[in-house]
């Protein structure tokens, strides 16, 4: 098994256990993009979890047909793009701001 295996079906991300994560895109907006989401999930996902302990039974978890739905609903969303598109120029912004001399 290669590591290329890990995104034939589309899959946009892969945790490694104890090694950080690989996020691609179609372009670098894209793959900073789906980076920058599972992080948030993941810091999400540990905060929750220490909030009850670590016990799952405390915590609504949605079944597989309520995620398809959400996700079905999130990705045919015309109010929003789930590539990086519109977060990626500020992005760059904040880049020059900070380090004006990235670049050089």
């Amino acid at each position: 098994t290669t590591l290329a295996n890990g995104f034939v079906n589309g899959e946009r991300a892969m945790l490694l256990n104890h090694h950080g994560m690989y996020a691609i895109g179609r372009d670098v907006a894209e793959g900073v993009f789906v980076a920058t989401h599972i992080t948030q999930a993941c810091e999400v996902q540990v905060k929750t979890l220490s909030m009850v302990g670590g016990d799952l039974t405390k915590l609504y978890l949605p079944d597989g047909q309520d995620l398809s739905e959400q996700y079905k609903t999130m990705m045919d969303s015309t109010d929003y793009s789930y590539d990086g598109s519109r977060e990626w120029p500020g992005l760059v912004r904040k880049v020059r701001r900070e380090a004006p001399d990235f670049n050089s």
